[in-house]
């Protein structure tokens, strides 16, 4: 502020950021489970370590999912499809 002037300073700071999971698809029989790695890095490819992960699936009833580190174990359930 300066007498009668008030300025105000706008910053808007944008991540790019790229998410990756692998491997992006999996068969699997009822009661078996498999592991998905995911990962996400900066712009430049640089890993985000400090990255918080929340995983679900759609559908809860065909799956169920366990997160460790970047580590997702998925276990099928019934037959069915679903995303996470």
């Amino acid at each position: 502020t300066a007498g009668e002037y008030t300025a105000d300073l706008i910053i808007d700071v944008t991540a790019e950021v790229k998410v990756t999971a692998d491997p992006t698809f999996a068969d699997m029989f009822v009661n078996a489970s498999s592991t998905v790695t995911i990962k996400a890095q900066d712009r430049d490819g640089n890993a985000l370590s400090d990255a918080k992960w929340t995983v679900t699936p759609n559908d809860p009833g065909v799956c169920s999912v366990t997160l460790e580190n970047t580590t997702v174990t998925v276990k099928g359930l019934k037959s069915g499809s679903t995303d996470i």
